[in-house]
């Protein structure tokens, strides 16, 4: 019985290594994929969130600046 348990077990632990890095709904490379996803996600949302406070900064001085929208009004036409 011992020498049985000697030659499964390793088998056992390789089965279920392969599984744990390749197989499964949640593979290990899943979720390092996911998560180089999540990285260029949250850039991009830092991105969109940068440029959206500068447009409201925009419309803010062209909402109460007059001069700003005078400049503006004169650059365009």
């Amino acid at each position: 019985m011992g020498r049985l348990t000697k030659l499964l077990f390793p088998g056992v632990l390789l089965v279920a290594a392969y599984y744990a890095v390749f197989g499964g709904e949640y593979s290990l490379l899943d979720v390092r994929r996911t998560h180089a996803e999540l990285a260029v996600a949250a850039v991009e949302l830092d991105r969109l969130r940068a440029a959206n406070d500068s447009l409201r900064a925009l419309v803010d001085s062209l909402e109460t600046d007059p001069a700003m929208l005078e400049r503006l009004a004169r650059e365009r036409f």
